[in-house]
């Protein structure tokens, strides 16, 4: 494994979910403790992986479908079934690994939530091949499904999350070259300015060459 930093702050993060409504509530999950991730938030400048990214994204999802957080964290913990170091060294592969998974959730009202709730993650081909008996198998007669495919979801994730870092990247060379050139501007004029001092009492300032 690399001993590189994680690629990702939390702006990466918030940019990659796209959900306007959710840094807040995701800073919130993770001061609060109510979701695991690879980064320790809260410590100044938490770096967050791209596993990280994903485990949020989905969790995000699920919560805007009405699961809750804590149960919606428990659902993302097959992800890490699936993932590998290699994976946060070349994010474009973390599509191809995902993509073929779909996250089920069988809901049956009336009961608690803990009770209610059941889901499994799912290959695409599996849950379209034979869909009622995936879902049966979850909960009997459940009052309603939600499907969540990953493919588009985790490869839209995926592009915003590496062009937030590129952006942030051509930001900070952007003013790297200012900074540069103000430092270069300052040395100018504090030569001029030393040009024009006499050296010694009396002393006729210099002439700057033409």
């Amino acid at each position: 494994m690399s001993n590189e930093k994680p690629p990702l702050l939390f702006s990466d993060v918030a940019y990659a979910i796209e959900e306007a409504a959710l840094p807040d509530a995701i800073r919130h999950w993770l001061k609060a403790g109510l979701v695991e991730t690879d980064a320790k938030y809260g410590r100044s400048w938490a770096r967050f992986t791209f596993k990280d990214v994903v485990r949020l994204a989905v969790i995000a999802r699920l919560v805007l479908s009405g699961t809750g957080v804590r149960r919606a964290n428990d659902f993302t913990d097959w992800i890490n079934q699936h993932w590998s170091c290699e994976l946060e060294q070349a994010p474009n592969e973390i599509k191809t690994a995902i993509a073929s998974y779909a996250i089920v959730i069988a809901c049956k009202s009336g009961v608690s939530s803990e009770a209610g709730e059941h889901w499994i993650a799912t290959t695409i081909k599996d849950l379209w091949d034979d869909p009622k008996t995936r879902i049966k198998n979850l909960v009997p007669d459940p009052d309603f499904t939600i499907v969540i495919e990953l493919e588009h979801f985790v490869s839209r994730t995926i592009d915003r999350a590496v062009e937030s870092i590129q952006r942030r990247r051509k930001e900070r060379e952007r003013r790297g070259r200012e900074q540069r050139k103000l430092f270069q501007a300052v040395a100018r004029l504090r030569d001029e300015l030393a040009s024009r001092e006499p050296t010694r009492k009396g002393q006729q300032p210099k002439k700057r060459p033409r």
